[in-house]
């Protein structure tokens, strides 16, 4: 049973500040992943379902990277990386990093969302205060970044390879640059209309930062799931695309079987796993061994934890995507997915990268694959002919809880 104790678990989304909390997982072993894959790549995007961890693995991907006048070392000598040799632990502390944060540009208009980016760079340029010191950077290169700052740029999709074409006049090291909630800006442009204004504004954005930028090393983009770089980014196609439909960094995000029993130990809490598994559990994905490895939900587990082990949906309306609503509300194809799904309990299905928009009315793929990619649904296994062709199924009981409520609340079951 759950140990009564004061302490809460807490839901942090800095390092800083989850590295020293009794809960926190020790995933650093992705950072020698991305430095043995990302770094041959000038951007790598990766998507996984939301309370997978993706924001606290850019805050360690950026604490261990960034050059400060801190000594940030000290958060990871105790942890796996550190034992990974010379080559890696070599890399810390080394580069410039910008970071570019997309999770809450969820605007309802194109001008609003314009406004939100601008005022997000002019707060990342000011983080890096160095540039301004006088002496630091020539007088046009100054004006270019006051610009930036005063939200008077004309162009503000090119402040990202501004940026870190001063820092490495400032520093003679190339930057890192890190995206989180790439999708976001655009799902909101498709849910309010403005969609192809959203998606022109950011080609320009990454494929002048990520595509050919002398003044880049690499770039680390994640978000929940993929909406067709390569083909209708025609400016960014060079990206290595990475989803829980892929091999590599397959325990990088979301909790193993290992760390939700180490955990529920640690809680006092051993005898709850069957529980958990059955109620958080069941994403599969499979690694560059050809084994199949089973994550759990990383916030639903701390938050069951913090309720004293209750079972229930953590995932709330917070959590509830237009992936999921859009299959209710879209005709005969969103139909088919939810019979498949609710009432024969698995369908056969083809599972790509990434996700077309404009192709919901054509097929029912793209609708499995949005759910997919969202974490409302999970893939089995695939026959040996297609490698892309799995048999899928809703993954655990929070997940069917959400089904079931959204169906009522549609009147799908009437």
């Amino acid at each position: 049973m759950c140990r009564s104790e004061n302490y809460v678990p807490s839901l942090t989304e800095n390092f800083k500040e989850a590295v020293s909390d009794p809960y926190f997982v020790d995933k650093t072993i992705f950072l020698k992943e991305y430095m043995d894959r990302g770094f041959r790549h000038p951007a790598t995007l990766i998507t996984r379902p939301r309370g997978f961890g993706k924001t606290l693995t850019l805050s360690m991907v950026k604490t261990f990277f960034e050059k400060t006048e801190e000594d940030t070392s000290v958060y990871f000598k105790d942890l796996a990386i550190w034992n990974c040799g010379e080559k890696y632990t070599s890399e810390q502390g080394k580069y410039p990093v910008v970071y570019v944060d997309l999770t809450d540009l969820a605007c309802e208009t194109y001008e609003e969302m314009w406004e939100g980016f601008t005022e997000k760079m002019s707060a990342e340029f000011l983080r890096h205060t160095e540039l301004s010191v006088e002496g630091a950077i020539d007088e046009d290169w100054l004006r270019d970044y006051e610009e930036v700052v005063e939200k008077k740029a004309e162009f503000p999709q090119e402040s990202v390879e501004l940026l870190t074409r001063l820092l490495c006049v400032r520093y003679k090291v190339r930057s890192i640059i890190l995206v989180d909630g790439f999708e976001v800006p655009l799902l909101a442009g498709l849910k309010h209309g403005y969609y192809k204004k959203a998606y022109e504004f950011f080609r320009h954005v990454y494929s002048s930062s990520m595509k050919g930028n002398e003044f880049s090393k690499t770039g680390l983009i994640l978000g929940e799931f993929y909406t067709v770089l390569a083909d209708d980014f025609s400016g960014f196609n060079n990206v290595s695309v990475d989803t829980l439909a892929s091999r590599d960094y397959a325990d990088g995000f979301g909790f193993t079987e290992d760390d939700v029993r180490g955990l529920l130990k640690r809680h006092g809490a051993g005898d709850k796993f069957d529980e958990v598994k059955n109620w958080y559990g069941g994403y599969f994905t499979e690694n560059r061994d050809d084994k199949f490895v089973e994550l759990f939900n990383p916030d639903s587990v701390i938050r069951y934890l913090k309720n004293g082990c209750r079972a229930e949906c953590y995932r709330d309306e917070f959590y509830e995507s237009e992936a999921l609503d859009r299959v209710f509300r879209d005709g005969v194809h969103g139909k088919y997915v939810l019979d498949s799904l609710l009432k024969e309990g698995s369908d056969w299905a083809t599972i790509r990268d990434s996700s077309r928009f404009g192709d919901f009315k054509e097929s029912y793929i793209p609708y499995v694959q949005l759910l997919f990619m969202s974490g409302y649904l999970t893939r089995v296994e695939s026959p040996a002919f297609d490698v892309h062709y799995f048999e899928i199924k809703i993954p655990n009981a929070e997940i069917r809880e959400i089904f079931d409520r959204k169906a009522k609340t549609y009147h799908y079951y009437a």
